[in-house]
């Protein structure tokens, strides 16, 4: 009865602790968007991040050049821009799709 009990009762913190790690790690790719948008060989890209200030920004890359399209204090605000431009490049026939960051570069 003892062993039991002291199962059950690993296997709910282990269940916890998963769902933690779950949760920690949505909350990090949240803060960090990367779109691939793609038309014939055109290539544009989207990220929008959250600094090492707090703050998020928004960059737009195409034909090379990339420009910071929205800055603001909270993530939603440029996650609203990002995907206002995402939705202007699909209407001019690109096909955007997100892309999961391996290391991330500083591009300014």
């Amino acid at each position: 009865m003892y062993t039991n009990k002291f199962l059950q009762f690993f296997l709910l913190i282990l269940f916890l602790i998963c769902c933690f790690f779950t949760c920690v790690s949505y909350a990090v790719e949240k803060n960090n968007i990367f779109l691939v948008c793609e038309r014939h060989k055109e290539v544009r890209w989207l990220r929008t991040f959250t600094a090492a200030d707090g703050k998020c920004k928004s960059i737009y890359s195409k034909e090379g050049y990339s420009q910071v399209v929205s800055s603001a204090t909270y993530f939603s605000s440029c996650e609203a821009v990002l995907l206002n431009v995402k939705k202007n490049i699909e209407d001019g026939g690109f096909k955007c799709r997100d892309q999961k960051l391996g290391s991330v570069i500083d591009v300014e």
